[in-house]
């Protein structure tokens, strides 16, 4: 190698090291080692232990390497900046690959590869998502082929899960950015207007989250909508959840902003009882073909977190959506009598919905009964029971 490629291997190399953004630079590494270090505390650290942070422990207590120092997030003009500086460098690159071609009457350049970004696709055609889902009218709708349905409803659910993963990893970064440096959110920021600085730090992360959150209920089709009287009240479409619920990755996302409280209070139990129908109709569905089929990927882990959620004391379930976790369980009797399963068979394949659903009917016996609800409640239950009995 010539010294001149040797020097652009070792830039190349050392430039993710010197990086103004740390966070986002080595974000897969970092992730790693402070889940492995959690990991290792968590195994040694036993009763009368003394758990340093961030530090890692052999599973007989013993630290092993030291503090390690995770990266901080940085502030938004760290990030433009950074931004800039990454444009500049592909420019330059870009334009001493045309140089060179020129020079040596090359018919053709290739820029060298940016490893933040992937090779371009190949040219398809192009499916328009929201004409074949219905979501802009009818209009080609019955010419579109089946498999030409399935494919768009495929790229809808990833479309909506990686809107969904990317507002869920812009909210971790904002709140360990906030956790990180409180006394900096305090400060002036960068927005300006004609009189000067306007608002603090803190004013301006509070705006990227609620537009984070926005995109992240978005791929759940959760939706706040204000009525004549100046309230919110909060609804879910269901045909948005059960697309987005219909592949690992969605089932995975909505497992991990519940256990991390990510998606708000409200949010999560609105979408608890359509989830629960969603799941129940694919366990339906699965069962009928083959009762002894593995369940889907990821969904155990899902209803582990929507029964974390429904234990969860404080803050709790409000009383309807409690009522209406049954209700859309009972109304699953006629699509289930229309196999050759029961409920109880259905329950004793998937013993994690077995401990969600007597979750909820513990959670209705606390919060339900005694109020105004007390009588619907009672009637639900029995219907439920039934169920089960087989009635």
């Amino acid at each position: 190698m010539t010294p001149r490629d040797l020097c652009h291997v070792l830039h190349s190399m050392m430039r993710p090291l010197l990086a103004l953004d740390p966070y986002n630079a080595d974000y897969y590494r970092w992730s790693y080692d402070d889940r492995k270090s959690r990991n290792l505390l968590f195994l040694g650290g036993g009763a009368g232990d003394i758990v340093l942070p961030n530090t890692n422990r052999l599973p007989n207590g013993a630290v092993a390497g030291g503090r390690i120092d995770l990266p901080n997030p940085v502030w938004k003009e760290t990030k433009v900046k950074a931004r800039e500086i990454d444009e500049t460098f592909r420019e330059n690159v870009e334009k001493r690959a045309a140089d060179w071609s020129k020079e040596k009457h090359i018919l053709g350049k290739i820029a060298k590869n940016n490893v933040k970004r992937p090779r371009a696709m190949l040219a398809t055609s192009t499916l328009s998502t929201a004409l074949l889902l219905g979501e802009e009218g009818k209009v080609g709708e019955e010419e579109a082929s089946e498999e030409d349905k399935q494919r768009a409803y495929l790229w809808a659910s990833r479309l909506a899960s990686d809107k969904g993963y990317l507002a869920y990893l812009n909210l971790v970064e904002l709140r360990r950015l906030l956790q990180s440096r409180p006394g900096e959110a305090a400060l002036i920021g960068s927005a300006t207007d004609a009189d000067g600085p306007i608002g603090s730090r803190r004013e301006e992360l509070l705006i990227d989250v609620e537009e984070n959150v926005g995109k992240l209920n978005g791929a759940f089709g959760v939706k706040n909508r204000k009525q004549e009287d100046g309230t919110t009240i909060i609804e879910v479409d269901e045909v948005v959840l059960s697309r987005t619920l219909s592949l690992p990755k969605g089932r995975m996302l909505l497992s991990r902003v519940i256990d991390e409280g990510i998606l708000p209070h409200p949010s999560a139990c609105h979408v608890l009882p359509a989830a629960i129908q969603i799941i129940l109709k694919s366990c339906v569905t699965t069962m009928n073909l083959d009762v002894s089929v593995a369940p889907p990927p990821g969904e155990d882990r899902l209803l582990r977190s929507l029964t974390g959620l429904v234990r969860t004391v404080r803050p709790s379930i409000d009383p309807p959506n409690v009522m209406r976790c049954l209700s859309n369980v009972n109304c699953s009797k006629k699509e289930i009598g229309e196999t050759q399963l029961s409920i109880r068979d259905i329950l004793t394949g998937k013993r994690t919905l077995m401990e969600l659903l007597h979750a909820v009917l513990s959670l209705g016996g606390d919060v339900c009964v005694g109020g105004a609800l007390e009588k619907d409640w009672k009637a639900k239950e029995a219907d439920f029971l039934g169920m089960l009995s087989g009635a």
